[in-house]
């Protein structure tokens, strides 16, 4: 859990993205192999650090009958980026 969050803080760190976005950039890297990140444990990743103010939801878009929602990194989300 500790390097999925790394990772998604990272990403967020550089710019807003959706989970699926973030999904899409882990499955590109490999990262389940290499880092043993689920891809499928993103979105619980998400809401935990949304509940723990380290990311928040800048916008939600809706596409067809999905909401595509947008997070990105708080300044405590950063401090704990820099923790980790």
């Amino acid at each position: 859990m500790r390097l999925t969050r790394l990772l998604v803080l990272g990403m967020l760190d550089i710019q807003p993205m959706s989970g699926y976005d973030i999904q899409q950039s882990l499955q590109m890297t490999d990262a389940e192999r290499w880092g043993g990140v689920l891809i499928g444990s993103i979105y619980h990743a998400l809401k935990k650090m949304e509940a723990k103010g380290l990311v928040e939801v800048i916008s939600i878009e809706q596409t067809g009958h999905r909401q595509k929602v947008v997070y990105q990194i708080t300044e405590n989300g950063r401090a704990h980026l820099n923790e980790l």
